[in-house]
């Protein structure tokens, strides 16, 4: 069973370098990274009340190569049918450039693992600071566009687009943010590599990622088109076991150099 969290929006404090280096396209699955330059932010809910990410702190990321839209159906099936692995069921919404969904963690994790082959890179899921500062793009607002919802700027049940509450966008539907990258709120949950702790009480500060190796549940970022507005802020988190679900896919990072 998975679980959700609707938190309040809230302007967050936050500081960064926002410059931007070139993308990089992978030429074994045509998937492009957008090279995020490192920085400290203020990571968490600054003036909310949602415990679950409290206490806010300030905390410092390095650089990373962060896939600019989530892993899509084509990409996924292209990797099924090189291990051997079933394509998972797309819900009858379509595949090519949608994001693929019902894949549990540990088919992200395999996935990445392909891919660090087909690249000779360190490839992994995000860290769930990495994954922050990424959907922040340098801004401190709940949302990177602003401190309200609006319409249009992302698909979730309330996000006033085509797909609303009904099933996935193709990626890169929306604009992206201003890192570059595509998607970071709604559409689908995403993976990352932390487990699930109710709180920030003990986290790491440096980016790295917060493990449990006797873990149940594990943490997801951004909403979904199935969520409300709210599970879409940058802070906003989700958690539950490892299981494939409708709304839950991934995109990964490449570790610079």
């Amino acid at each position: 069973m998975r679980f959700r969290l609707p938190v309040l929006a809230a302007a967050l404090c936050f500081s960064t370098v926002a410059a931007q280096a070139a993308d990089y396209t992978d030429p074994a699955t045509g998937m492009t990274f957008v090279t995020v330059k490192g920085g400290a932010f203020v990571m968490g809910d600054v003036y909310g009340t949602d415990s679950y990410a409290k206490p806010s702190r300030q905390v410092t990321v390095g650089d990373f190569l962060l896939a600019k839209f989530e892993v899509t159906f084509e990409q996924y099936d292209r990797f099924c049918a090189d291990t051997g692995r079933s394509s998972p069921d797309d819900n009858g919404w379509g595949r090519g450039s949608r994001p693929v969904v019902n894949v549990g963690r540990k088919d992200a994790l395999a996935f990445a693992d392909w891919l660090a082959k087909k690249t000779g890179r360190t490839v992994r899921l995000p860290t769930e600071a990495e994954w922050e500062y990424a959907a922040r793009g340098g801004t401190a607002t709940p949302y990177w566009w602003g401190n309200a919802l609006g319409r249009g700027n992302a698909n979730c049940l309330e996000c006033g687009s085509a797909w609303d509450g009904r099933m996935t966008a193709p990626v890169g539907s929306f604009p992206a943010n201003p890192f570059g990258l595509h998607d970071m709120n709604g559409n689908v949950y995403e993976w990352v590599l932390d487990s699930w702790y109710p709180d920030y009480k003990g986290a790491p500060r440096d980016g790295s990622a917060r493990l449990d190796a006797a873990a149940a549940e594990f943490v997801s970022r951004g909403g979904s088109f199935a969520e409300v507005g709210s599970s879409l802020t940058s802070f906003a988190r989700s958690w539950g076991g490892p299981n494939p679900a409708r709304d839950i896919g991934f995109r990964l990072v490449i570790e610079a150099k």
